[in-house]
């Protein structure tokens, strides 16, 4: 038969039968040169999981370390932050354990920059080659060819 009374219990019973962990956080001290030490080890580690992406994403720009153990990831788009997001705990169990340090945070910052500008049509590359050699014009002209094919 079931019981109801266990049902019933009073809180502090329920209390007294949880166990706290209230071992201490570690919060040792380290520096920038450190961080991007393991943060290379970090790299290798992830890449031999299979997760190139995620590799790729954490090596494209240098780390920064703020204050408060705080690490700041540039990124240079959302698609990476995405990324990021998911394995955030992987990585910074990776580094909280490396560095010894349980304080130890990422944020992330998405860069602008030089990636707007990279032409990707046919016609767009050959309007970028011309602003650097103009003389382009009159041999397409000459040999008659069209930019688009």
């Amino acid at each position: 038969m079931i019981s109801i009374n266990s049902s019933f219990k009073s809180e502090k019973e329920k209390s007294e039968e949880k166990e706290v962990d209230i071992s201490p956080l570690r919060s040792n001290d380290f520096t920038e040169t450190q961080l991007l030490k393991f943060w290379k080890e970090l790299i290798v580690f992830v890449k031999e999981q299979g997760k190139s992406n995620l590799g790729i994403t954490l090596g494209v720009h240098p780390v920064k370390l703020l204050a408060n153990y705080l690490v700041e990831l540039p990124l240079s788009n959302t698609a990476q932050q995405e990324i990021i997001a998911e394995e955030k705990y992987m990585i910074l169990e990776f580094l909280r354990n490396k560095l010894e340090n349980d304080k130890l945070e990422i944020t992330t910052k998405i860069i602008e920059g030089e990636n707007n500008n990279i032409p990707y049509t046919n016609k767009d590359k050959f309007k970028k080659m011309l602003e650097e050699n103009p003389h382009l014009e009159t041999l397409r002209i000459k040999l008659g060819l069209d930019p688009d094919y």
